[in-house]
């Protein structure tokens, strides 16, 4: 079975430069991920990477769970980032994201694959789907507010 993606696109009034460099420091993300709670830096295994030890809380019903995950990040040949996302019990998002200069602003674009165990994977894919697309929403306001 082939694994469920999701795509968002959102315009963000500035320059892609700037969009890019913001989100390839995860550091910065609690700003935004209506997830995240905390992030870390961590000792990458290569140059061109970024590791980072997140801290999410994960509303199920009238509860939230603490979830603890890692994440790499990097810039690709042509510019673009790309990031993978490893959570227990066998939860893996990779994510690739482009910004195109169009008009005044930027196209942001983020194409996310999901992959879960199948009791998670509905789940999975909806937490993702709906905090990306806040995290997009949020992103804009904060960079347009800037």
């Amino acid at each position: 079975m082939a694994e469920p993606t999701f795509t968002i696109e959102i315009y963000i009034n500035t320059s892609p430069t700037r969009v890019l460099q913001f989100l390839e420091d995860l550091s910065e993300h609690d700003k935004i991920h209506p997830l995240i709670v905390s992030v870390q830096e961590l000792v990458a295994p290569e140059a061109k990477t970024r590791r980072y030890q997140i801290t999410d809380r994960v509303p199920i019903g009238l509860f939230k769970i603490k979830a603890i995950y890692e994440a790499d990040i990097w810039r690709t040949a042509d510019g673009n980032l790309q990031s993978v996302a490893r959570q227990s019990p066998g939860i893996v998002l990779n994510n690739t994201t482009t910004a195109t200069a169009q008009g005044d602003g930027t196209l942001l674009r983020e194409v996310v694959s999901v992959k879960a165990p199948f009791f998670l994977r509905e789940f999975t894919l909806r937490q993702a789907r709906e905090s990306h697309q806040k995290m997009f929403q949020r992103l804009k306001v904060y960079l347009e507010a800037a």
